[in-house]
């Protein structure tokens, strides 16, 4: 599964940039939604994963900068849903012995924006980690989950569009 297959005839759009970290999403985030906002319903944003990569930024702050870009995507686009997953451990953060505590970091920075988002109507928290979970105790390694570490494979994407469903989310067609 890809998201221009499962997509295929809906009103979806996908707009991904590889290596950005959320204060350059809070820049762009206008133009790279902009024009296609005039009919937008969902919003799904999965970001973090390379702030916490390599860097120390706290938890806290994160979610900070999470919460920024929220509340400005939703002033911009007010009927808007958001959704939101969490950075999640993947393969590389469970393995890394960097120094860093990634591992504990990133599930530290889930916990708090799950929290700061509990009631906020216009956005919702998707946890992917309790995806990873289930796969894990299904009898499956984590290290399969993943094409390279930190993106799910094709045949795995089908848990983040599950949680999408599970949460509302739903993709008129065109």
């Amino acid at each position: 599964q890809t998201f221009y297959e499962d997509y295929k005839g809906k009103a979806a759009f996908t707009s991904a940039i590889g290596g950005t970290k959320v204060p350059q999403w809070l820049n762009w985030i206008e133009s790279l939604i902009g024009p296609y906002a005039a009919n937008m319903k969902n919003i799904v944003i999965h970001l973090g994963y390379n702030d916490i990569n390599g860097s120390m930024v706290s938890p806290q702050h994160l979610v900070d900068l999470h919460k920024l870009l929220i509340e400005k995507i939703h002033a911009a686009y007010p009927n808007a849903n958001i959704y939101t997953f969490g950075i999640g451990v993947s393969y590389w953060f469970e393995t890394a012995n960097n120094g860093m505590n990634q591992k504990q970091r990133v599930l530290e920075h889930d916990a708090l924006l799950e929290n700061a988002l509990k009631d906020v109507s216009y956005a919702k928290f998707l946890d992917i980690q309790k995806e990873y979970d289930e796969y894990v105790t299904s009898g499956k390694t984590l290290q399969s989950f993943f094409k390279d570490g930190t993106h799910p494979t094709n045949e795995n994407y089908k848990y983040f569009m599950d949680l999408l469903t599970e949460a509302g989310c739903v993709i008129a067609n065109k």
